[in-house]
């Protein structure tokens, strides 16, 4: 049987979780129940163009530490709960949305951004005081898009419109997947 996901435009409970400005980027929400690495790797791989920068902040971060120093992928330790990974090539995308995938099935955010003058040493990711989360040390207009991965699919913050086609995201999804037309808003 087909695993079914969801997609919702503009969500404002996700422009609720993270301190951005609000007329530069569009959300997407795309939900799966049990989301896989068959299921993200395509989306990011299609959607996005290289480097990507993953930053995981999180106490599981250890396992892809591990795993990034078996693998010989350099990344950068940004505090004692996380790191960042500068992503070049789809081997290596592919070994981390594996990882990210098992972080988000443990209930941790992954945060994955696209953009130009980005490195990971500058991906600092702070809380709020009111909880949200926010990159003080990027300029914002630097940034093109930000993909969080959780245990309930992906959120997309981008600027550019064409990522929020419905055809583009529907060819960058494997056919094992079912588009759930009645749990979608795509307006």
């Amino acid at each position: 049987m087909k695993k079914q996901y969801f997609i919702q435009f503009s969500d404002q409970s996700a422009q609720l979780d993270f301190l951005i400005p609000k007329d530069t980027f569009k959300v997407m929400n795309i939900g799966i129940q049990d989301i896989d690495t068959d299921f993200l790797y395509p989306i990011i791989q299609s959607m996005f163009n290289f480097p990507l920068f993953f930053v995981v902040t999180s106490d599981l971060f250890e396992d892809f530490t591990v795993s990034a120093l078996e693998w010989d992928i350099p990344y950068y330790r940004h505090s004692s709960t996380g790191i960042n990974i500068r992503v070049d090539d789809e081997t290596t995308l592919k070994k981390l949305c594996s990882h990210a995938v098992i972080l988000a099935l443990s209930g941790m955010e992954i945060f994955i951004l696209t953009g130009r003058e980005l490195s990971e040493t500058n991906l600092l990711p702070t809380t709020t005081s009111k909880g949200l989360v926010e990159f003080k040390n990027v300029g914002i207009q630097n940034v093109h898009s930000i993909i969080i991965v959780n245990e309930v699919g992906l959120t997309l913050y981008s600027r550019d419109t064409n990522e929020y086609s419905f055809k583009k995201l529907k060819r960058s999804i494997p056919e094992d997947y079912l588009f759930d037309l009645d749990g979608s808003t795509l307006n």
